[in-house]
């Protein structure tokens, strides 16, 4: 049996609860589970920012997400998580950068790269707003179609595994049940 990549996914709603009550202890969850990703997008954004400078960005932007959670102004419906603290820790990162003496003369390439990471944090917010869209309509799916569609597009299952956990006879039978479930997701969009 092949191992299957499940995806971590943080109940927001949850985590903006258990902020209100335990404090910084519960945002530990997110600062670790998407700490090396904001370095990597941090990193090939703006290269040669150090190290310490993108951690800093980062610390900075779990405590702007603590205060505006504790001021009830984070709305998951609106912007995802990760690419809302993507978004907070840019910010700081831009801010970083302004401070520093080196950011008064900024050469055309960094000038383009900060454009560059704006256009993504607008790529990522109007992906975000399409999932949104596709979240309503999975809703209106049958259980079995919006089962079989988290199973093969977000938890990234192989139609084999997909016909062990859903009881199909063959996997033959998961490739037209998928069909027909993306058929039926595509016309509720569409209404």
């Amino acid at each position: 049996m092949s191992q299957l990549k499940v995806i971590k996914e943080i109940d927001t709603e949850k985590l903006v609860i258990r902020l209100r009550n335990e404090g910084m202890e519960a945002i530990t969850e997110v600062y670790k589970l998407y700490r090396n990703e904001f370095l990597g997008f941090s990193q090939k954004y703006f290269p040669g920012v150090s190290k310490d400078a993108l951690l800093h960005a980062w610390h900075d932007a779990m405590i702007a997400f603590y205060e505006i959670c504790l001021a009830n102004k984070y709305d998951p419906q609106k912007c995802s998580l990760k690419t809302f603290l993507f978004s907070i820790g840019k910010n700081k990162l831009l801010k970083v950068l302004k401070k520093d003496s080196r950011a008064n003369f900024i050469s055309m390439e960094e000038a383009d790269i900060y454009r560059d990471t704006e256009v993504l944090i607008e790529e990522l917010d109007s992906v975000n707003e399409e999932e949104g869209k596709i979240r309503k309509a999975l809703e209106k799916l049958g259980q079995k179609c919006r089962r079989l569609i988290q199973l093969v597009y977000y938890h990234q299952y192989k139609a084999e595994a997909v016909q062990k956990e859903m009881d199909y006879n063959s996997p033959n039978v998961v490739y037209s049940h998928k069909s027909r479930c993306l058929k039926q997701l595509k016309e509720i969009m569409e209404e």
